[in-house]
């Protein structure tokens, strides 16, 4: 498939993921809340920063008064808690890819092994062989995954929040490129994540941790993942689970208190992306990997190997990987 064949496609499909999206909102939540989320994806694909902040805070007001009416109980229950000072015995680095490595796409695979040759020693790779030995979630949500009910996103979410509730660790997606050594001060704070405090990023969710165990907002989100789950048999928003979290930093002392305390830091975890089907560039990438440790990737894109005879930068990281 062809470049121009490759968008063609992916944007009719996304047209009608987006309608379908749209008609399951208005019967489940009602028109206006739709209608928010619908103008939130066009101001999206449109790159309009003024669209999106608009629909986005129409969005918030609304899951606000929501969550508050039909999940009071979860709210009240983290509210005041204290964080916890349980410190989880292993800081363990958490992977989950649904169907295994065997089926991993290729980028996605070259990612896992990459993280497996910087950090050998902490890492569990998760699928749906063995995530029950690692994660108790109920097994309503597993029917409700089985049913189609909820997807492979929606799960992973409600994994992430409980793996980093209950056993602590650090929680990096699968197409995550990770050519070094996790630092070992990631491991010292009780909310950790990509934090920038003069651009105002807080948190993202492809990369968060926690050192200890109970964790108030993971635990809230994990809390609130499930019951929305299996009350609503979907989730209001794509970004549910960020939306939680910033629910949590503005009202739980105790999670604002941690996201605030983690440090600033993976500063160029997108400079690599936009790089991919560039002519590999040594200099640059050893610049790069010397300044951060972690870079988000997508498999979903149309990637190329090879540009004008030379690898780019994908087709580089495809071949360092084939040695291991």
């Amino acid at each position: 498939m062809n470049y121009h064949r490759f968008f063609i496609s992916k944007a009719i499909k996304k047209t009608g993921s987006l309608w379908t999206d749209f008609l399951l909102k208005r019967r489940t939540y009602g028109l206006r809340y739709a209608w928010y989320s619908l103008m939130w994806w066009i101001g999206w694909y449109m790159k309009s920063n003024f669209l999106m902040r608009k629909a986005n805070d129409k969005k918030q007001a609304w899951l606000d008064e929501y969550i508050e009416n039909q999940y009071s109980e979860v709210i009240q229950k983290w509210m005041d808690k204290k964080e916890s000072s349980l410190n989880c015995p292993k800081y363990t680095i958490w992977v989950f890819w649904a169907q295994g490595e065997q089926q991993m796409p290729e980028l996605v695979h070259t990612c896992y092994l990459c993280l497996k040759r910087s950090n050998p020693d902490n890492m569990i790779l998760l699928d749906m062989n063995n995530v029950r030995n690692y994660a108790n979630i109920p097994e309503a949500i597993y029917n409700l995954l089985e049913r189609g009910s909820i997807n492979f996103t929606h799960f992973s979410d409600i994994l992430r929040n409980t793996l980093l509730s209950q056993q602590g660790g650090l929680w990096i997606d699968a197409t995550c490129w990770v050519p070094r050594s996790v630092p070992s001060e990631v491991s010292k704070f009780p909310f950790f994540s990509a934090h920038e405090k003069d651009n105002d990023v807080k948190w993202v969710s492809y990369l968060m941790g926690s050192n200890c165990i109970n964790n108030v907002t993971f635990s809230f989100v994990r809390d609130m993942l499930i019951a929305t789950a299996l009350h609503d048999h979907m989730f209001p928003d794509y970004l549910y689970q960020d939306y939680l979290i910033s629910y949590a930093y503005r009202h739980f002392p105790a999670s604002k208190q941690s996201i605030d305390h983690c440090s600033d830091g993976c500063f160029k975890r997108s400079y690599l992306w936009p790089l991919m089907n560039n002519k590999f560039d040594e200099k640059c990438y050893a610049e790069l990997i010397t300044t951060d440790w972690v870079f988000k990737l997508s498999y979903k894109s149309y990637l190329v190997k090879e540009k004008e005879g030379s690898l780019t930068f994908y087709g580089k990281m495809i071949e360092s990987m084939l040695k291991y």
